[in-house]
């Protein structure tokens, strides 16, 4: 598959996977379908990006790769946990999947 087919797919899932998890953590009783999307926009972000890095020839043993597969495990990860043991942390955990997509965003920008 081309690179902007990735390029799309990587930005449909990254829209999908801030908005289901803004609502699964801003909202008190989120609902299943926002935790599917969630799950499923995850999914398709990595396989995104993997395809991404496939296509573009960068090398996984990158730093700047490295850092942003870490930051995806870490919220992809985070996001359900602390939504369902901890949820007085919510408020907590929005604030710092937001620094941490945006922390994602400016290493993928500039990374060189």
């Amino acid at each position: 598959m081309s690179i902007s087919f990735y390029v799309w797919l990587h930005i449909i899932s990254i829209i999908g996977w801030v908005s289901s998890g803004t609502h699964y953590l801003l909202s008190e009783n989120p609902n299943k379908w926002a935790k599917i999307l969630f799950g499923i926009c995850s999914l398709t972000l990595l396989t995104a990006g993997f395809g991404l890095i496939a296509r573009m020839g960068f090398s996984m043993h990158s730093s700047w790769i490295a850092a942003k597969l870490g930051i995806w495990l870490l919220l992809s990860a985070l996001v359900p946990i602390i939504a369902k043991r901890k949820p007085e942390k919510k408020s907590l955990l929005y604030k710092v999947f937001i620094l941490a997509i945006v922390t994602a965003v400016s290493i993928a920008i500039y990374h060189n």
